[in-house]
């Protein structure tokens, strides 16, 4: 009788064991993994990537020699790519002609603002210092690869940042502020995913 007592005890205390690393394990893991496809994958596994029903199947692809990278975007959208002289970090921009094509005004900077955009800032060593300059946004809270780069991502009053650094070089994808922020910030999540560095 007292080695039922004893196994019990023995059970019970497993039980609970089992369960408080059950918790901890759901509770404490932060960290995602997101390969970057090849060229060739993109299609077969495009629709279980980061944006979950949209496609990247029919999507143009975006390629810059210069900083060596490419990834896709959606068809109908078309790409802006130039330095910023007052910003001081190249921009790729992503969206509808209507949207990338329209002249800058001062008055309506936020007009200008692409769905999408990519910026590259030279002189970067470090990723945690490089967020420090996104501070204003909010708290950095969620960390993850990129293929084989570490990647911090927040997310505060429907605006997506995403930032990693790689060859002295800081990376910032981020969406803007327009209707439908649900979905741009899917799409974003989606060109994330076909992303990746050709050298």
């Amino acid at each position: 009788m007292s080695n039922q007592k004893g196994f019990s005890k023995v059970a019970i205390i497993i039980i609970v064991l089992i369960l408080i690393g059950g918790v901890y394990f759901i509770f404490n893991k932060k960290d995602k993994n997101i390969p970057a496809q090849n060229t060739e994958d993109q299609s077969s596994q495009s629709s279980q990537s980061i944006g979950g029903d949209l496609s990247t199947k029919d999507w143009k692809t975006y390629r810059n020699e210069e900083y060596g990278l490419e990834m896709k975007y959606p068809p109908e959208w078309v790409t802006d790519a130039s330095f910023s002289d007052h910003g001081g970090f190249f921009i790729i921009r992503f969206g509808p002609t209507n949207m990338i094509n329209k002249p800058f005004d001062v008055e309506n900077p936020n007009d200008y603002r692409a769905p999408v955009e990519l910026k590259i800032y030279p002189n970067k060593t470090s990723l945690d210092n490089f967020i420090k300059s996104f501070n204003y946004i909010g708290e950095f809270s969620d960390s993850f690869f990129v293929g084989d780069i570490l990647t911090k991502e927040v997310i505060s009053e429907q605006l997506l940042l995403v930032a990693f650094v790689k060859d002295g070089y800081g990376y910032s994808l981020s969406n803007s502020r327009l209707n439908d922020q649900e979905r741009t910030i899917k799409i974003t999540r989606q060109i994330l995913s076909t992303f990746k560095f050709t050298k």
